[in-house]
């Protein structure tokens, strides 16, 4: 009786062992990725409520599970990314607040909100490319 009492516990150990190692599930989406040089004056003027989210936020989460849902789907295309990139920053460039003016308790929501942007840029090609054709559909 008592082999068949370590033989069983063996086996126990043996599938809780298995089980452990088949529970180990690394968090890929708090790898921070740096931006494109294109991208950079985007990220230059959002405020830090916002810049926070984009990188360390629920929305920088959701731009890498994007990013890597669909980086193998979607085709490579560095020039279109290049030139997403240089046009969000023209455009970020021109809108960014050009007083300081203190806006009190809504100092965090000042200027453009390109969250969502910038978490793409920081999360990779996949989230870009996934971020720019999110856009495409919704104009469409």
């Amino acid at each position: 009786m008592s082999l068949g009492r370590i033989t069983a516990s063996l086996a126990t150990g043996i599938a809780d062992t298995t089980a452990a190692l088949l529970n180990v599930n690394p968090d890929f989406t708090l790898v921070k990725i740096t931006a494109p040089e294109e991208f950079s004056p985007v990220g230059a003027v959002l405020s830090s409520l916002r810049r926070e989210n984009a990188e360390s936020g629920s929305v920088h989460t959701t731009a890498r599970k994007l990013g890597a849902l669909f980086e193998f789907i979607l085709p490579e295309t560095p020039e279109l990314i290049k030139a997403y990139g240089s046009r969000a920053s023209e455009i970020a460039t021109i809108s960014q607040v050009k007083h300081h003016t203190n806006y009190g308790v809504f100092q965090s929501q000042v200027g453009i909100d390109a969250t969502s942007l910038w978490a793409s840029a920081t999360s990779g090609d996949g989230a870009i490319k996934a971020h720019l054709l999110a856009c495409v559909l919704a104009r469409a």
